[in-house]
C-alpha cells in the first residue's frame, strides 16, 4: 500500500497544478514555425537576455553580464514576455527551453545518414 502511495505522490508532483498546463499545452500545441516566427522579433540583444533567463539568472546577474543597467534589463525582459505571450520568467524560460528543443530536433530531421552510417549502433553524445 506504502508503494502505491508513494508512486501517487510522484506522479501528481509530475501533474501541473490547475489553470498551469493552459500555457504548456498551448506551447506543445504550438507549430515550430510559430515558434520561430516569435523568437525571429527579439532582436540579438533580447535573444541574449532570453538565453540568461533560460540559464535561470535574475535581472541583476543579466546586468552584471551584459554590463547594463537594471532599468535596460528590466526593459529587455518586458519587451521579451510581450513579444513571446508569456506572463513572467519561467513562462519565458519554458518556452526558450521548448523552441531549443524543437529547433534542434528539426534540425537533426533535416539531416539524411549515410548508408554506411545505417550499419552502425548508434553512439551515445557525450
Amino acid at each position: 500500500m506504502k508503494t502505491v502511495d508513494a508512486t501517487a505522490a510522484r506522479v501528481s508532483l509530475l501533474q501541473p497544478a490547475p489553470g498551469r498546463g493552459d500555457f504548456v499545452a498551448r506551447l506543445q500545441s504550438t507549430p515550430l514555425p510559430v515558434l520561430e516566427r516569435q523568437l525571429q522579433t527579439l532582436t540579438p540583444q533580447e535573444r541574449v537576455v532570453l538565453d540568461l533567463i533560460v540559464k535561470g539568472d535574475c535581472n541583476k546577474e543579466i546586468c552584471r553580464v551584459l554590463g547594463i543597467e537594471i532599468t535596460t534589463a528590466k526593459a529587455h525582459t518586458s519587451r521579451i514576455f510581450k513579444k513571446l505571450a508569456v506572463k513572467n520568467r519561467v513562462q519565458a524560460a519554458v518556452f526558450g527551453l521548448w523552441a531549443r528543443l524543437l529547433l534542434a530536433a528539426g534540425e537533426r530531421a533535416d539531416v539524411q545518414p549515410s548508408s554506411a552510417m545505417h550499419d552502425q549502433q548508434p553512439q551515445l553524445a557525450q
